[in-house]
């Protein structure tokens, strides 16, 4: 399933904004992004990632967890696949300036 929201070929425009996202209610439901198991070869992949800019600035790529007034604040988790002989790779690379 494809997902685009707006599409401009000419300089200057912007095309549209998508957003996926849970409702507001007094206990907001959870958002899964993730591919699927596969039974036999290689799952998909999940990429988030901001476009290319050619005459402006590229676009910022934020990860953010909720603030609360009671309680705990809530956790960002990054972790790599494990397997039986070479387990996932953790990459942090930033921009180069030119």
């Amino acid at each position: 399933m494809t997902v685009v929201s707006g599409s401009t070929e000419s300089t200057g425009d912007m095309s549209g904004n998508t957003v996926l996202a849970t409702a507001a209610s007094p206990s907001s439901g959870r958002l899964d992004l993730r591919t699927g198991a596969a039974s036999a070869g290689s799952s998909g992949d999940a990429v988030v990632s901001t476009g290319a800019a050619t005459g402006g600035q590229a676009g910022d790529l934020s990860l953010s967890v909720g603030s609360t007034s009671v309680g705990s604040g809530g956790d960002i988790l990054v972790s790599a696949g494990s397997a039986p002989s070479t387990g996932g790779s953790l990459v942090l690379e930033t921009g180069n300036s030119q």
